[in-house]
C-alpha cells in the first residue's frame, strides 16, 4: 500500500509551499523541483479494497486513512446475499448474488463516488463471478454462464452445465484467470481445482483436472506474476500454491500460510497477496472478520500476513482491489498545497475476480 504518513507530510509541506511562492522562489525554480518532491512522496493514488458482507447483504469500500487505519464506505446496503465480487477494467463492480432469487448485479461508479446498479441476469445459480481480459463477465455455481455486451445488451452462454455431459465440477465458488485467458475454477463441495481452456474467445467445455481431494473448500483462486496458483481452502483454514514449473502447474499443491478460513483472494499489481476471511466453516462468527495482505519484498512473498483491518462483525467474501483515478487538477492542487482528490472513477486495470489478473 501507498505510504500515508509520508503523504501526509508531503501535504503539510504543500501548505508551507503555497506560501513560499509569495516570496520569490517560484522566480528561482525551487517552486517545481519542491512540487516534483511531492509527487514522489505522495502518490495520487491508492488503492480502495472492495469486500462482500454476505451475512448482512452489504458491499463495503475500505480505504487507508493516513493514521494507519481504514475507514469504511458502502457501495450497496440492503442486498440479497452478496457473495462473489469482480471488477473489470473500466472499474465497475460485479457481484453474484446468491440468494432464493439469484442474480448477476453491476455497480457503476457515478463519478461523485456513488454506485449505480444494475442487474444483468437472475434465476440463475450465483456464487461466483469472475471478469476475464477479454471482457467477458462469467458468473455461476453448479453451471457457469459467461455475459457479454453487445449494443447495450448483455447476451449470455452457457459455458458449462450441471446436467449435461461433461457436467460441470461440483459447486464452484471461486474463479480466476491465467494470463492467457484460461479460466480456473475452485469447487465448494469437493475441493477440486479445474481449468476451462480459452480456444477462439470461448471457453471449451472438458475440462482439464488441475487437484481434486486435496484441499477443503477451495473458496478463493489468485494468481501471481510468476504464473504461481494460489488457493485458499476455507474448511482447512490454509492457503496452498500450485506451482508453475516451466509453463505447467504442478498437480500437488505445496502449503503457503495458514489461516483462519481464508476465502476471498486478489494479488495487485505490485504483487502484494490480499485475502479476506474468519467466517466459521459453517456460519459467520462474529468479531472475527478480516482482510489480510501477504507483502512482497524483494521478490519474495511473506507468508505471514499484516492484517489491516480485524475483528469485522461479518466475514469478508468476495475481494476486489482498485485504484481511484486522479484528476490532473488534482495532481496540480497537491503542489499548491490543497490535497487532493479522486474523480470518482477508477483506472483500468486486468483484475478479475476475488484474486484473477
Amino acid at each position: 500500500m501507498n505510504s500515508s504518513p509520508a503523504c501526509s507530510a508531503s501535504l503539510f509541506v504543500g501548505c508551507k509551499l503555497a506560501k513560499w511562492m509569495k516570496s520569490g522562489l517560484r522566480q528561482r525554480g525551487l517552486w517545481f523541483a519542491a512540487v516534483l518532491t511531492l509527487l514522489a512522496f505522495c502518490p495520487a493514488s491508492a488503492q480502495v479494497l472492495f469486500v462482500t458482507d454476505k451475512s448482512g447483504g452489504n458491499i463495503y469500500s475500505y480505504t487507508a486513512n493516513g493514521g494507519g487505519g481504514w475507514t469504511q464506505g458502502t457501495v450497496a446496503s440492503g442486498v440479497s446475499n452478496p457473495q462473489g465480487l469482480a471488477s473489470d477494467t473500466a472499474g465497475n463492480l460485479y457481484v453474484a448474488l446468491n440468494s432464493t432469487s439469484p442474480q448477476l448485479a453491476e455497480y457503476t461508479p457515478d463519478g461523485s463516488g456513488g454506485w449505480t446498479p444494475s442487474i444483468i441476469k437472475g434465476g440463475r445459480g450465483m456464487q461466483t463471478v469472475a471478469a476475464s481480459p477479454s471482457g467477458q463477465v462469467l458468473a455461476g455455481a453448479s453451471s457457469i454462464y459467461s455475459y457479454t455486451q453487445e449494443e447495450g445488451s448483455w447476451i449470455e452462454s452457457l459455458i458449462s452445465s450441471s446436467s449435461t455431459s461433461p457436467r460441470n465440477p461440483a459447486n464452484a465458488v471461486s474463479m480466476t484467470f491465467d494470463k492467457d485467458g484460461n479460466l480456473y475454477v475452485g469447487s465448494y463441495s469437493n475441493g477440486g481445482v479445474y481449468r476451462f481452456t480459452l480456444s477462439g474467445g470461448t471457453y471449451d467445455p472438458n475440462y482439464t483436472t488441475i487437484s481434486t481431494g486435496t484441499l477443503n473448500q477451495v473458496y478463493g483462486l489468485a494468481f501471481d506474476a510468476q504464473g504461481n496458483l494460489f488457493a485458499a481452502s476455507t474448511g482447512g483454514g490454509k492457503i496452498y500454491m500450485f506451482e508453475n514449473v516451466d509453463g505447467t502447474l504442478s498437480t500437488t499443491p505445496t502449503l503457503f500460510a495458514s489461516l483462519a478460513s481464508p476465502r476471498g483472494m486478489m494479488f495487485d499489481a505490485a504483487g502484494n497477496l490480499y485475502v479476506t476471511g474468519g467466517a466459521a466453516k459453517n456460519g459467520d462468527t462474529p468479531g472475527t472478520g478480516y482482510i489480510g495482505e501477504f507483502t512482497v519484498s524483494n521478490g519474495i512473498l511473506s507468508s505471514t500476513p499484516t492484517m489491516l483491518v480485524e475483528n469485522l462483525s461479518f466475514a469478508p467474501t468476495g475481494l476486489v482491489v482498485m485504484v481511484p483515478e486522479a484528476s490532473p487538477l488534482a495532481l496540480a492542487a497537491i503542489g499548491l498545497g490543497l490535497g487532493w482528490a479522486a474523480t470518482g472513477k477508477f483506472k483500468a486495470r486486468s483484475f478479475g475476480a476475488n484474486g484473477s489478473r
